[in-house]
């Protein structure tokens, strides 16, 4: 999986693309969308999707994989999430792939940070069992407490300190004894 120097596409197939998020959240925040544009989020999906969806995951791993092997003293320690926002702030399906230190210019707003750092965000596991259960995405359908997740004051997601505002937030993630955006491994 090699990525192309100067653009944004960094790796697609037939079933789906992987790009750079035009305005990251964090350090590494990529989004992978499926070729399929009649998907424009995760109420469109059923059993016939799970396939796609694993593939999606597939990707996001591979290219995990393909950082931490390619460029070790930048990505080996870093950790990685993906998954979807449970109310997409695009209209069309894509997965969010990025990495825990939600440290970035373009995270501006409560709403950017609490769109990761809570239930509002929904893993991709997550995603991937409800689909495999109910044959569609039940974990995103009361759109009241999802609304109240992402307007919520803030917390650090590590310790749960109550956070007053993005400045402060980013310098206490920086700072928190119980951050987790990094391991240990020694591998």
């Amino acid at each position: 999986m090699a990525k192309q120097a100067g653009s944004a596409l960094l790796y697609k197939d037939k079933h789906c693309i992987l790009v750079n998020d035009a305005f990251p959240k964090s350090f590494v925040h990529c989004l992978i969308m499926p070729q399929d544009t009649s998907l424009l989020s995760l109420n469109d999906l059923n059993a016939s999707h799970l396939e796609l969806v694993l593939h999606m995951k597939q990707v996001a791993d591979d290219y995990v994989a393909f950082l931490k092997k390619s460029l070790p003293t930048v990505y080996k320690n870093r950790r990685f999430i993906s998954g979807f926002h449970s109310l997409p702030s695009l209209p069309m399906l894509h997965m969010h792939l990025l990495t825990l230190d939600l440290d970035s210019p373009c995270l501006k707003n409560k709403k950017h940070y609490n769109s990761f750092a809570t239930f509002f965000f929904l893993s991709s596991e997550r995603v991937i069992e409800d689909l495999t259960t109910h044959h569609r995405i039940t974990l995103n359908q009361d759109v009241k407490q999802l609304h109240q997740l992402e307007e919520q004051s803030m917390c650090c997601l590590w310790c749960g300190e109550p956070l007053a505002n993005v400045p402060a937030m980013k310098q206490h993630i920086r700072t928190c004894k119980e951050n987790k955006s990094m391991t240990t491994e020694t591998k």
